[in-house]
């Protein structure tokens, strides 16, 4: 797969080691949900994340996981 492609949330949460869940906490957490590409996907639909969108989920999401390793020190 190329790197300049469309990803779905699962495929983001595969290459993240996260849920799909935990990938739409973080899009959740920081509004990004506008940014994705919502499809129609037979009765429901499966959204679809901009390579510099995905880049920047990843960024947050190793924010994220390095906040709770500090477990309680604030």
């Amino acid at each position: 797969m190329r790197e300049d492609q469309l990803k779905t949330i699962a495929q983001l949460a595969r290459e993240l080691g996260l849920s799909k869940q935990g990938v739409f906490y973080i899009i959740d957490t920081y509004n990004l949900r506008d940014r994705l590409i919502k499809v129609p996907f037979g009765r429901r639909y499966m959204y679809l994340v901009k390579p510099s969108d995905a880049e920047l989920i990843r960024k947050l999401a190793k924010s994220v996981k390095s906040e709770e390793g500090q477990g309680g020190s604030r």
